[in-house]
């Protein structure tokens, strides 16, 4: 985790968290337990400090990119309009 420029309260705060999440555990399926604890803790950071995942508004904007970009194209050719998609990598 980055710098993200915490309080020293936030950062124990964070830390306890962490010590919370008793991650020395042994468990019969860890990977699991370690997801459901990955999951726990990002939720935790979400909601006490607004934090969200690298990546996150990149993939909201590819999903709805996509979303009305078919539906626009799917207007066009009921209409009986040709459309034509292509990418040219930038040449």
């Amino acid at each position: 985790m980055k710098n993200r420029g915490l309080t020293e309260n936030q950062s124990q705060l964070r830390q306890e968290k962490l010590r919370l999440l008793d991650l020395k555990e042994t468990t019969v399926n860890p990977t699991k337990y370690y997801n459901q604890k990955l999951s726990e803790f990002k939720a935790f950071l979400k909601s006490e400090f607004s934090f969200t995942p690298m990546g996150y508004y990149r993939e909201k904007g590819m999903t709805y990119g996509m979303l009305f970009g078919i539906a626009i194209v799917h207007r066009l050719e009921s209409k009986g309009r040709e459309v034509k998609l292509g990418m040219n990598g930038g040449n």
